[in-house]
């Protein structure tokens, strides 16, 4: 792609995000960083910070920077995608999940109280707007309860 439509073109830019998370569902943390490093400055020049393609790039390098031990990058993208999120719509889905995964991240850090604020919050706010029974809403509800030590000591994993 990058040779018939250019590097910075957007269908280049989606298929690099993806390869990007193919490196990094391989164990390929470092390729994967590289890539997506790069695809998200790039998106951040051409689409802007706050596009919604840009913001996935960011969701996605989270957990790529989170799994490589690069712990304050990652709570910093985290925070900044969230914030960016929520900047388009509080209760999208989206930013919904976005926040239940920095919950995640900052839970992983050992930062727990503070996960279970920001998990709370999206459950709220998942119940009102996807309803009590969608999967996402379910998800949240059992991360909220290993939080509070009710589950198992298995490490949550990332909302779909």
């Amino acid at each position: 792609m990058r040779r018939v439509l250019g590097e910075d073109h957007p269908v280049t830019l989606t298929n690099a995000g993806n390869l990007a998370n193919r490196h990094a569902q391989s164990g390929d943390l470092e390729a994967a960083r590289m890539l997506a490093g790069d695809t998200l400055a790039r998106q951040r020049r051409l689409v802007g910070e706050d596009d919604p393609r840009t913001l996935t790039t960011a969701y996605n390098l989270t957990a790529v920077l989170l799994s490589s031990g690069w712990t304050e990058e990652a709570r910093k993208l985290a925070e900044d995608t969230l914030a960016r999120r929520r900047s388009l719509g509080a209760d999208r889905p989206d930013t919904l999940r976005t926040a239940v995964n920095l919950a995640i991240r900052w839970w992983r850090l050992g930062e727990t109280e503070a996960a279970r604020a920001l998990a709370e919050d999206a459950l709220s706010r998942m119940r009102r707007v996807l309803g009590g029974n969608h999967p996402d809403t379910v998800n949240t509800a059992d991360l909220l309860r290993e939080l509070a030590g009710g589950g198992t000591d298995e490490d949550p994993g990332e909302a779909r």
